[in-house]
């Protein structure tokens, strides 16, 4: 919300015909406005100027002393000018209103993007600075280790499920984590699933907190990306999974893919499965050698051996997640915080007003949809990087693959 205050008289030597009053003016605000869609496309639109109105309080106590008066409406993001006249008592308007030009709106930031297993809780906090460099050039890794009890500890990636499967087609390069719908040509290893969570830490300006926890960052545009998966063909964490795509679907359930946190963080639950003959071995050659055999006996020919393994082992090695957080929502998901901006044909916000995404308020001229205009934390080729480390660790103390000669990608600031 933003509110002005005008303060003006008329002209001396104008002849008070109207005796019985102090004040000579009266007041009148509009605004004119410009929205610059995320496809670039720039759509202008305005108010009438509001009824005639003055504030009794600030009438001027002697003749030709001043008047004034003031105006609010509720702000988007938007570039704004707004003007204010008087207007004497002929209902003369004057010719030159004064105007104020301004921008309603500030981009929220990303500070961090964390990596733990399902186990290890953050104390990262909202305090944290934005783009957190230490938390943007650290490289962490999780590993996924068989042995009963499974080993516990940090460093370790949550087993999630012991009887799973990758699925993968040789002649497309498609991969799956669960059976995928269409199964013609599709073949299968027996793997154990192995989970992490990604903790998505953002913050909007100090200027615009948010009134509820969950309103901190209201959406997320995020792709996770492996190294040996540089078409982005498995689709990681519940959401769209592409940095072009928002995602806005979230729960309050730490069971579901991706919920919010009591302090407003997002947080995707995230599994990748690594083939069992690969895993339960004591050795980095012994798992290797096994497990190429296993697709031999499968395929009988080494150029599909070859395949079939870098696509079963495709999520590991070197990764990383980038992101933007976003200040707006669609009208799907059910916010404290609604997803329309509403304004008003003469300016005034009437006591019953908001961002509700159907019907309209009493005196409405028109509403927008603020995710056609959010604010976002970078450009697309500008996202916060995460990198990271996905492997096997043996008994023998030995990783897969090596994390030697993995390539490690920056973060775009």
């Amino acid at each position: 919300m933003v509110v002005f205050k005008g303060i003006g008289r008329d002209d001396p030597r104008d002849l008070k015909l109207r005796t019985e009053q102090q004040h000579d003016v009266e007041f009148q605000g509009k605004f004119d406005a410009l929205g610059k869609m995320l496809q670039g496309s720039r759509f202008p639109f305005f108010t009438e100027y509001s009824e005639r109105h003055r504030t009794p309080e600030w009438e001027p106590t002697v003749e030709n002393s001043w008047s004034a008066d003031t105006l609010s409406f509720v702000v988007g993001p938007y570039a704004y000018t707004y003007s204010m006249r008087c207007v004497d008592e002929h209902q003369r308007a004057e010719n030159t209103p004064d105007t104020l030009s301004f921008f309603g709106n500030y981009p929220p930031c990303v500070q961090c993007v964390e990596i733990t297993n399902h186990e290890t809780e953050s104390d990262y906090t909202v305090d944290n600075d934005c783009w957190d460099q230490d938390c943007a050039s650290r490289v962490d890794s999780l590993y996924a280790a068989w042995a009963f009890p499974p080993p516990t500890g940090p460093q370790y990636a949550t087993i999630i499920d012991f009887g799973g499967q990758i699925y993968y087609k040789l002649d497309t390069g498609d991969v799956w984590l669960t059976r995928p719908l269409q199964i013609t040509g599709v073949d299968s290893v027996t793997a154990i699933h192995f989970g992490y969570k990604l903790w998505f830490h953002g913050k909007d300006h100090p200027l615009e907190p948010p009134s509820h926890p969950e309103d901190r960052i209201m959406s997320w545009r995020y792709q996770v990306d492996y190294e040996n998966d540089p078409d982005n063909i498995i689709k990681d964490g519940g959401g769209i999974d592409n940095l072009r795509s928002p995602t806005y679907e979230f729960s309050m359930n730490p069971a579901d893919p991706i919920y919010i946190d009591d302090n407003g963080v997002w947080i995707l639950q995230i599994r990748f499965g690594v083939p069992f003959t690969l895993l339960a071995a004591d050795s980095l050659s012994l798992g290797i050698d096994a497990y190429r055999l296993e697709l031999f006996e499968k395929y009988n020919d080494l150029d599909d051996v070859d395949v079939a393994f870098n696509l079963t082992t495709m999520q590991l090695g070197n990764a990383w997640t980038s992101v933007i957080a976003r200040d707006a929502t669609d009208c799907i998901q059910e916010r404290t915080m609604k997803g329309k901006y509403h304004y008003y044909t003469q300016v005034r916000v009437p006591t019953d007003h908001g961002r509700k995404c159907s019907g309209t308020y009493p005196g409405e001229k028109a509403q927008l949809a603020l995710d056609d205009f959010a604010a976002e934390s970078s450009a697309l080729d500008e996202p916060f990087v995460k990198n990271y480390y996905l492997g096997i660790l043996y008994p023998s103390g030995e990783v897969y693959p090596p994390p030697s000669g993995l390539k490690r990608y920056v973060a775009g600031r």
